[in-house]
C-alpha cells in the first residue's frame, strides 16, 4: 500500500475529511507544522501514527508569528519536498491552505487569543524578546484545533516554551485535546534539528554544537553537585565564549511549569524547588541565524 500523503488545500476538503474519520470511529492525530520539514518533524508524525488512527499534518507558514523585521519572506518552504519526506514515514494527510483559508479577514484581525489571557507563560524569555510572537502562536493553534478538531495535537520539545504556552492554550480554550510533547531531535554532534539550520555556514554549523556541549555540562554539574543558578549559566555562557558564540539573547535556568528563573539552587533549595526538575534555556545568535535550545535537569534526590 503506497504511503504517498492525501493533500487537502480548501476548508470544504478538510470538512470532509474529518467528517469521513469521525463516521468511522477513528481518533485523529495533528501534528501542526511550517514545513520544511526534517527528521525532527518526522519524529512527530511517528508518534502521532503510534498513538492516533489517523494523522493530519498541516504545513502553513504563519504570518501573525512573525515581527515586522523577523524572516518570513525568507523563511524556506517546500511543499513537494515535504510530502516526499512524509512519504517515507507514515500514512498521513496533508492539509496545506493558503493565508487566506486562515485569516480571511486578513491579518489585521487574527489575534482572536487575547493577550491577557497569556500570563508569565507567555511573557518571558521568547515573549520577551519577540512581542507579539506567542499571541500569534496561540492564534493559529486555537484556529487550527477548531478546523481539524483532532483527539491528540503532536508538539517538539525544542521550542520548549511554545509547549508551555500550547498548554496554558488548551486549559484556557479546552478543546478536549490531549498535547502531547515529544523529544528533541538532534544531530549526531548534538545540535538539535530546526529547519532555520538550513541557513548557517559549514563554519556556523561547527560554532553550534557548543550550544548543547554547554547544556549537557551545566547539567551533569546540577545532578552532581551543589550550585546556584547563575553558576550554572555561566557554565553555558562560558561554553558559547569559547566557540565565539558571543550574541546572546538568554541562558536562564527556569521552572519546568510557570517558567519562572530558578535562583538559589542550594542542596537543600535543590530539593525543596526540583520536585519536578528544571529546564535550562539558550537563545542566541550564530551569525545572523537565532537558534534556540534546552535541557531538562531531573529532580533532586534528597
Amino acid at each position: 500500500m503506497s504511503n504517498s500523503p492525501e493533500l487537502i488545500t480548501d476548508l470544504t476538503q478538510l470538512a470532509q475529511w474529518i467528517q469521513a474519520q469521525s463516521d468511522d470511529g477513528l481518533s485523529v492525530g495533528l501534528v501542526p507544522t511550517m514545513g520544511a520539514l526534517h527528521a525532527g518533524h518526522l519524529s512527530l508524525v511517528k508518534s502521532a501514527a503510534q498513538q492516533s488512527d489517523a494523522v493530519l499534518v498541516t504545513i502553513f507558514v504563519n504570518p501573525t508569528q512573525f515581527a515586522a523585521d523577523d524572516d518570513l519572506q525568507q523563511y524556506p518552504r517546500d511543499l513537494e519536498g515535504d510530502l516526499q519526506l512524509l512519504q517515507s514515514v507514515a500514512k498521513v494527510t496533508v492539509f496545506a491552505p493558503t493565508v487566506a483559508d486562515i485569516y480571511p479577514a486578513g491579518n489585521a484581525t487574527a489575534a482572536n487569543i487575547e493577550s491577557n489571557e497569556l500570563d508569565d507563560v507567555a511573557t518571558r524569555w521568547e515573549g520577551e524578546r519577540r512581542p507579539g510572537h506567542f499571541l500569534g502562536v496561540t492564534t493559529i493553534v486555537h484556529k487550527l484545533f477548531t478546523l481539524t478538531k483532532p483527539q491528540i495535537a503532536f508538539f517538539g520539545r525544542k521550542d520548549y516554551q511554545q509547549l508551555r504556552v500550547i498548554e496554558r492554550l488548551n486549559e484556557e480554550h479546552p478543546h478536549n485535546i490531549k498535547i502531547v510533547g515529544c523529544p528533541i531531535v538532534r544531530e549526531e554532534d548534538g545540535l538539535a534539528m530546526s529547519s532555520r539550520n538550513a541557513y548557517l555556514t559549514a563554519a556556523q554549523r561547527t560554532q553550534a554544537t557548543a550550544i548543547y556541549r554547554g547544556l549537557q555540562t551545566a547539567c551533569s554539574m546540577a545532578n552532581s553537585i551543589e550550585m546556584a543558578a547563575a553558576e550554572l549559566q555561566e557554565v553555558v555562557r562560558k561554553q558559547l565564549g569559547n566557540a565565539e558564540i558571543n550574541r546572546i539573547d538568554y541562558v536562564a535556568v527556569v521552572h519546568p511549569k510557570s517558567l519562572e528563573p530558578l535562583v538559589l539552587l542550594d542542596r537543600t533549595e535543590q530539593i525543596k524547588q526540583l520536585q519536578l526538575g528544571a529546564i535550562i534555556l539558550v537563545a542566541v545568535f550564530v551569525g545572523n541565524t537565532r537558534l534556540i535550545d534546552n535541557i531538562y535537569i531531573p529532580p533532586i534526590n534528597p
